[in-house]
């Protein structure tokens, strides 16, 4: 079956951190003893971080990625992390003088893969914001990369991006879609909840009947509910899929079908920069995936999540699905 990414985009991360400046020295005079001057309390410097467009040299990403191995098997990356660990994860590698990415990682049968991207390998795509690789390797497989920024709202996001990936290590093709970029500081977060409301949703869902190939569909206009507060370490998330199934000719449908809502609780422990957890059918709350992430630039100001699920329909066809979200408060 022919592939087709609805959307992809990503990139680099550094993070600078500034510190509060000194207080002075208390004055003293002749005479008698003097009276101290209170030292004055420092405002606090807020935490400083380089926007995405501003990074330069050399990078070494993490990423929240989520993925299907043959359509079917949910790839979990576990985390906001690298590989291996653990092995579902993704390295997502920038040489800035070459301007070449290298994604690194594991199949689920076990093949470590190693795939580069280089600007001879850079294709045309209608996506906007977003460059497309391909490289077709020694068995004829067209190994595919995308890299872009994500439209929250009426703007480009400013410190994520998101990534896709569709490859062939060993006997199967896995498609990742993954967030990356400037992670908040576990010092920066934010106190107390706060709500996203501008978000971007990409990825696809695959329908299988008995019989019938899977039908494809793509999710970027399904509709999110998510608050944080790394306060307290609960992360909400509901996600209501909205798909357009692809045509023969790379075209969407004008039909939007309805596949339901899916969410879950995640929860922060304070000591990593990650959080991860299953990914329920709403509302029976059936088990078939997860979701992973992290947040973003200052307190918490954009998010970054990854995704997949595989389960039974009512009607008894197979859903499955992997996408990324990008949002921002």
């Amino acid at each position: 079956m022919n592939y087709r990414c609805g959307g992809a985009l990503a990139a680099a991360l550094f993070l600078v951190s500034c510190g509060g400046g000194d207080s002075g020295s208390p004055t003293s005079g002749g005479g008698s003893t003097p009276t101290p001057t209170p030292t004055p309390t420092p405002t606090p410097t807020p935490a400083s971080y380089t926007k995405f467009a501003d990074l330069s040299g050399d990078q070494q990403f993490r990423s929240a990625c989520g993925g299907l191995y043959n359509v079917q098997n949910p790839i979990d990356s576990g985390g906001f992390t690298r590989y291996p660990e653990p092995p579902s994860a993704l390295s997502q590698d920038y040489v800035a003088e070459t301007q070449t990415w290298t994604i690194t990682g594991q199949s689920p049968d076990g093949v470590a893969f190693s795939n580069v991207f280089t600007p001879a390998d850079i294709v045309t795509t209608s996506i906007a914001n977003t460059t497309a690789y391909r490289v077709v390797d020694a068995v004829n497989f067209p190994n595919r990369f995308f890299f872009g920024t994500p439209t929250l709202g009426s703007s480009l996001a400013e410190y994520s991006r998101g990534t896709a990936l569709f490859v062939r290590p060993g006997a199967g093709t896995m498609t990742m879609s993954c967030i990356i970029g400037v992670p908040t500081r576990l010092d920066d977060r934010p106190s107390s909840t706060v709500t996203y409301t501008e978000f971007s949703v990409t990825g696809n869902v695959f329908v299988e009947n008995p019989g019938a190939a899977p039908s494809q569909y793509s999710i970027s206009e399904s509709t999110v509910t998510l608050t944080a507060n790394p306060g307290n370490g609960i992360i909400n998330l509901d996600v209501t899929l909205v798909g357009r199934q692809f045509q023969s000719d790379g075209s969407l449908s004008a039909t939007r079908t309805q596949f339901g809502t899916f969410g879950g609780e995640a929860g922060i422990d304070g000591s990593i920069q990650s959080f991860a957890a299953p990914l329920n059918r709403k509302p029976d709350n059936s088990v078939g995936g997860g979701f992973t992430g992290w947040f973003f630039g200052p307190q918490g100001l954009e998010i970054g999540i990854g995704m997949t699920y595989f389960g039974a329909a009512e009607d008894g066809s197979i859903i499955s699905f992997a996408g990324s979200i990008s949002g921002r408060q």
